[in-house]
């Protein structure tokens, strides 16, 4: 379901749809993997990244808690905590750090249709050394499905993108710890996935409706550029990284 990679590319960390639901590889040696570390979550695995220093993996799954952060060193994983994500339910879909690794954003469901009313779809955590709180969330869209989520390099503004119109929000993170609504920019379909390019003056977005939407990006504020169209169903992506 999804991938993460340390910074310094020495693991990858896999979130999957069978049991343990959470794998670790090793990817020491250039070019070759091999098995480092398995881990149970509750549920199916949807999302999962590393800390900017490599030290925790946060990962967001399909069954209550919802989200589990990792403690990592060397290859090997343990539990550091549990965050219950509101909604209905709260289904966590992908996860963001912070450049600083002080915040951790979570794409989730907030569920909508029969039942309670649905929760937020955006929740934006305090972290430190392996703890989290509540730092903000954020409504996203009538249906309040969030299904992807990126920080800009300074940290300051965060993509969103999910399941119902417009599809796609920029939320303001200027003031640490707490979000608002930037700017937002319709896209053609569910959006599956959304990241900025590493200076931050573009964002890309993949949706359902086989369409690659590549928006310009500045001071929270989004334009289209370019699209293309029939890549089919599209669930990542990733920029060069540029020289």
């Amino acid at each position: 379901e999804g991938t993460g990679v340390s910074s310094d590319g020495d693991y990858i960390a896999v979130v999957h749809r069978t049991s343990p639901f959470f794998t670790l590889l090793n990817h020491t040696t250039p070019g070759s993997v091999s098995l480092a570390a398995t881990y149970t979550l509750s549920g199916i695995g949807n999302g999962c990244s590393f800390s900017p220093n490599n030290s925790y993996i946060a990962v967001c799954h399909a069954t209550s808690p919802y989200f589990t952060l990792l403690n990592h060193s060397s290859g090997s994983v343990s539990l550091a905590t549990t965050y219950t994500l509101a909604g209905n339910p709260g289904v966590g879909n992908h996860t963001a750090w912070s450049p600083n690794g002080s915040y951790i954003a979570c794409a989730h469901s907030g569920g909508g249709g029969l039942g309670p009313p649905p929760g937020p779809g955006f929740t934006l955590l305090n972290h430190s050394s392996g703890s989290v709180s509540l730092a903000d969330t954020y409504t996203v869209s009538s249906f309040s499905n969030n299904t992807s989520v990126d920080f800009t390099s300074d940290g300051n503004y965060i993509a969103t993108g999910f399941g119902e119109s417009p599809r796609f929000d920029v939320l303001d993170h200027t003031t640490a710890g707490s979000v608002s609504l930037a700017s937002s920019y319709t896209l053609s379909g569910i959006c599956d996935v959304v990241q900025f390019s590493s200076d931050d003056k573009y964002v890309a977005t993949g949706d359902r409706s086989n369409d690659l939407t590549i928006l310009s990006h500045s001071s929270g504020s989004v334009s289209f550029v370019v699209k293309h169209t029939g890549a089919s169903d599209i669930s990542g992506l990733a920029w060069v990284p540029l020289p």
